[in-house]
């Protein structure tokens, strides 16, 4: 009997072109410390503790820095 494989599900959502419009204009918006640290941690896909070694700041700083940027960018693009 063949063995069934499951799919699996998909990771990467999908984007409508004018919400990624959206999205660039907001985050052109942020200071370019906040900025570094999204692409750092959302595109370039690194750690809260490779930052933390990178840019000589602590952890939680990093942590608490990225919830209130997110929190704006929400805000942005209500």
């Amino acid at each position: 009997m063949p063995t069934q494989h499951r799919s699996r599900p998909r990771t990467h959502a999908v984007i409508r072109k004018d919400d990624l419009c959206r999205l660039r204009a907001a985050l052109d918006q942020l200071s370019e410390e906040e900025r570094f640290l999204i692409y750092a941690l959302f595109f370039d896909e690194r750690s809260e503790r490779e930052l933390e070694e990178m840019m000589g700041i602590h952890r939680m700083t990093i942590h608490n820095r990225k919830i209130r940027i997110l929190q704006k960018l929400k805000k942005m693009l209500r």
